[in-house]
């Protein structure tokens, strides 16, 4: 069985005053036919603690480029986790 992971970066949020304040990711997962995501956000290296969790869970990272860009505060979608957040609904549902 397939058990795969693609981790998108799909924008960041950014303050006159702290500069860049978050990133914005959405990971898809895929397990045979079974198919989730999580769309989440974090700092300094959230995608790869994402993926690294996934890593050792047995999935394979599957790498497409895609475009990102600045995620205003009115905007910013709020189906979006934290890293935190992300992290824990990989311990508890993905197996």
């Amino acid at each position: 069985m397939t058990k795969t992971f693609i981790t998108l970066q799909v924008g960041y949020s950014w303050s006159r005053m702290y500069g860049k304040t978050a990133e914005y990711f959405t990971t898809i997962i895929i397990n045979g036919n079974d198919i989730k995501s999580i769309s989440h956000y974090g700092m300094y290296g959230s995608d790869e603690r994402i993926n690294r969790a996934l890593t050792e869970k047995g999935y394979e990272n599957k790498y497409i480029a895609n475009d990102y860009g600045l995620i205003t505060r009115k905007e910013a979608w709020k189906g979006f986790m934290s890293e935190n957040e992300a992290l824990e609904e990989i311990k508890k549902e993905i197996k």
